[in-house]
């Protein structure tokens, strides 16, 4: 199914928050739009060498979307971002609170274009407050989430992550924020402020106190096989640890200890077998994981600048102009 079919999307963001968001927008049926400044694009376009340092990453968060090349500094650029407020949905940025006032396109603006449209702002630390102004990056808000300190090494300092925890969250918390607005009925235009900081409190308070689930229970762990590989094991229901015991010949009291050495006697391939066999909550730790072709890539800065542009009624001759001005591209 695809729900929001017909639901159409402008994503004025940078980076992965506002990206993941309007990507599981898209994966639900919306066309997204995706809005790039001219000869930079999207931050990731600008990180030298993006797509080694990222892998696939560039390409999936934005596969499926269009990409229209725009200077909202410009006030042509502006004037074109308007037309298309006139038939979208939902808008989406990333700026810090108060750029998109000093470009005159904030929700009081936008709202006199197309009074049901949905502006979904993604910010640090929220529209308000004293924070507002100050920049941050997944890690800082980790940091002050208390959850970075939940996972601490050995050794001393922390364990960074390699994957955004709280970009993603974010992009979550955004995406149903938007999805809840646009099933209001009768739907009614909304500002929603949704901020990096709360999205990681919101996660943080969970895990105020300590929990058991750090690698402590036999049953609950990582385990290194035979030949180099790992399994995980998260038999944490009794029903699953008695019947994971009774297959590898173990009482229930076995200690990590004993139980590491258990999975050092078989191959990850034994192992991997095992769990597909038997219910146990057993399976491999993977080094890529599964990533279906996206049916539409990722495509080049400005691919569906001219499209748009026509649609709006521009003309070949207006067109060729805003490129010459590097309105577009």
């Amino acid at each position: 199914m695809k729900p929001l079919r017909g639901v159409t999307v402008l994503d004025l963001s940078r980076l992965l928050p506002g990206g993941y968001a309007s990507l599981l927008l898209a994966e639900r049926g919306a066309r997204v739009v995706k809005i790039e400044q001219p000869g930079v694009g999207d931050y990731y376009r600008a990180v030298p060498g993006a797509p080694a340092l990222l892998g696939d990453q560039v390409g999936v968060i934005n596969a499926g979307k269009e990409s229209l090349g725009l200077d909202l500094k410009a006030p042509e650029g502006r004037g074109i971002l308007k037309k298309l407020v006139r038939s979208a949905d939902v808008v989406i940025e990333s700026f810090r609170p108060g750029v998109l006032d000093k470009l005159g396109l904030g929700y009081a603006r936008l709202r006199k274009i197309r009074p049901q449209v949905i502006l979904c702002s993604i910010t640090g630390f929220g529209q308000k407050g004293r924070s507002a102004r100050l920049a941050g990056h997944d890690l800082n808000f980790l940091g002050l989430s208390g959850l970075l300190a939940r996972i601490r090494r050995p050794s001393g300092g922390f364990v960074i992550p390699d994957f955004q925890v709280v970009d993603l969250a974010t992009g979550y918390e955004a995406a149903m924020a938007v999805a809840a607005a646009l099933a209001s009925r009768p739907r009614k235009g909304a500002h929603l402020d949704v901020s990096m900081h709360a999205a990681a409190s919101s996660m943080a308070r969970l895990y105020a106190g300590p929990t058991p689930l750090d690698g402590r229970l036999a049953c609950y762990g990582h385990y290194e096989t035979s030949d180099g590989g790992w399994v995980t094991l998260g038999a944490l229901e009794p029903k699953f640890w008695k019947k994971f015991c009774a297959l590898v010949g173990k009482d229930e009291s076995v200690s990590r200890e004993e139980l590491a050495a258990v999975f050092r006697a078989r191959p990850s391939a034994e192992w991997k077998a095992l769990g597909e066999r038997e219910d146990i909550c057993l399976f491999p730790v993977c080094e890529e994981p599964e990533r279906p072709r996206p049916e539409k890539p990722f495509p080049p800065l400005g691919t569906h600048t001219v499209s748009i542009l026509r649609k709006l009624r521009y003309t070949s001759k207006e067109i060729r102009a805003l490129k010459a001005l590097g309105i577009v591209a």
